[in-house]
């Protein structure tokens, strides 16, 4: 069944799906974890996508 994209925020709500906001924080967050995501890992992921995507990590 192929779905107009303009009904489809219909359809959910008729069949009872309602936005939901996501929680403030992940209970399992690990903060240290973060951190050496965000000084570590970021940028070198960063510099990768430069390489390969023209510096764009979303590939667009």
């Amino acid at each position: 069944m192929d779905l107009q994209e303009r009904l489809i925020g219909k359809y959910l709500q008729r069949w009872g799906f309602a936005p939901q906001r996501p929680a403030k924080r992940a209970l399992e967050r690990n903060p240290e974890a973060v951190r050496q995501r965000l000084e570590q890992d970021y940028p070198r992921l960063r510099a990768q996508a430069a390489q390969v995507r023209g510096g764009d990590l979303l590939g667009r």
